[in-house]
């Protein structure tokens, strides 16, 4: 299976492509490079240096890759950023992804995996929270978090 990897050189988008290639997929990685590093990934593993937030650069190495399925690990991650800047949590989690899912559909690409947060269930969990545990959350990161399990 062809899989794209967004956030593929961050640290764990670089663990899912090694993964992958462990598994005999054929892997490509999105990612712009601002917490991940060329260095994390195997150098036979195309890289296509974008911004999720840029629909236009998505849709082009979607369509240049034609996936089998998207694994979509780009984020803005950090908690406190999130509280700090909430537009720019809101811009890359919420619409980089909706760019991300329009270009696979389009694409015929029709597998996306996401892996979200716990900071969807609610703000400061102290025990491991049962699946069925209620959406709660209480910063930005958990609500774009969870408006991405919508999405998807």
């Amino acid at each position: 299976m062809k899989i794209l990897v967004t956030g593929g050189a961050g640290f764990i988008g670089s663990h899912v492509v090694d993964g992958l290639l462990a598994d005999g997929h054929a892997v490509a990685v999105l990612d712009d490079l601002s917490t991940g590093s060329r260095d994390n990934l195997p150098a036979a593993v195309p890289l296509h240096v974008a911004d999720i937030c840029d629909e236009a650069a998505v849709r082009r190495v979607v369509n240049a890759e034609r996936p089998d399925a998207i694994c979509h690990q780009a984020a803005q991650m950090s908690v406190s950023r999130s509280v700090r800047e909430p537009a720019f949590d809101a811009r890359v989690n919420c619409l980089g992804r909706s760019h991300v899912l329009a270009a696979a559909v389009d694409a015929g690409c029709h597998r996306v995996v996401f892996a979200s947060s716990g900071g969807v269930l609610s703000g400061d969990v102290t025990v491991p929270a049962p699946e069925t545990k209620p959406a709660n959350p209480v910063r930005p990161y958990g609500i774009t978090e969870w408006e991405g399990e919508r999405y998807i």
